[in-house]
């Protein structure tokens, strides 16, 4: 959880209170109110959205470390293939100087996760390459 969802969770909070004050407390509930109270309710879960949004584009430290080992795929634990499907959701929604960063990095795992779940076909290196780049093009498209 991110500053920004913070914030909007905040304003959403501040509606829900107001709303429940302004209809057992004070027992005055006109249309006026309803719809400022929707409008803002609707402003702040767009807040809580955007920064959700920022917090699924954003490597946090434990993605970082990992990819800073710069580890063999074939060299993965379960831990670390799971820290690996994690990081490339995230780095299919990173800012594109985030992607141009890790692409060769994310290239080459997903070349060697390919071909590792691939072994019963006879792909050469430059195959597998093929699939693997129209793959993450495909995925970054979509985003």
């Amino acid at each position: 959880m991110n500053f920004i969802m913070i914030i909007g969770i905040i304003i959403i909070a501040a509606i829900i209170i107001w709303g429940i004050y302004s209809q057992v407390i004070l027992k005055s509930w006109t249309w006026k109110k309803r719809i400022i109270l929707l409008a803002v309710a609707f402003i702040g879960m767009g807040i809580v959205q955007y920064g959700d949004n920022i917090r699924k584009s954003t490597f946090n430290k434990e993605q970082l470390a990992f990819m800073q080992e710069n580890k063999k795929f074939s060299s993965f634990t379960d831990e670390d293939r799971n820290l690996y499907y994690r990081s490339l959701m995230t780095f299919e929604k990173s800012k594109p100087e985030i992607y141009e960063k890790y692409y060769n990095q994310f290239l080459e795992w997903g070349m060697d996760n390919y071909a590792d779940m691939n072994k019963h076909r006879d792909l050469s290196r430059e195959e597998i390459k093929g699939y693997v780049e129209k793959d993450m093009a495909s995925r970054r498209k979509s985003k």
